[in-house]
């Protein structure tokens, strides 16, 4: 029987990444009415699942405003890389609450060999996260 909340759990390393949702006319009204932005992934990390130039729209998140709970484990953000002046978009697979309140996630590609990811650089501050993905093209 499956656990009614795996989802809180953190994933294990031989767990299947989940799809992204497709495209849908709901994301591109959100993305007209300025609720959804879009950008173009650039890169292997994610492959089979986000392929170099696949379009995907995201949610921005204010984490100064309280609405940080909506990244869970199991969701592909878009983040700022601590180390480097770039995006990078991975899929949340721990989320650990730090002795002084703060929430950090691991963060990694779909495959172990050239991701820049949590791997490489460890806990990423939820400070960091500008997205959730909603959606690809």
């Amino acid at each position: 029987m499956k656990n009614p909340r795996s989802h809180l759990l953190p994933r294990q390393d031989n767990d299947p990444l989940p799809p992204l949702p497709r495209f849908r006319l709901s994301d591109f009204v959100l993305w007209l009415r300025g609720r959804r932005q879009r950008r173009r992934v650039v890169g292997s990390s994610l492959q089979p699942f986000l392929r170099d130039g696949d379009t995907v729209f995201f949610q921005t998140l204010d984490s100064a405003s309280g609405k940080s709970g909506a990244i869970m484990v199991g969701d592909y953000v878009l983040a700022d890389h601590p180390f480097r002046r770039i995006e990078i978009i991975k899929f949340v697979r721990n989320i650990k609450v730090t002795a002084s309140g703060e929430r950090t996630l691991w963060i990694e590609g779909a495959v172990d060999t050239g991701s820049e990811d949590s791997r490489s650089f460890g806990w990423l501050a939820l400070t960091s996260i500008k997205g959730k993905l909603t959606s690809r093209v």
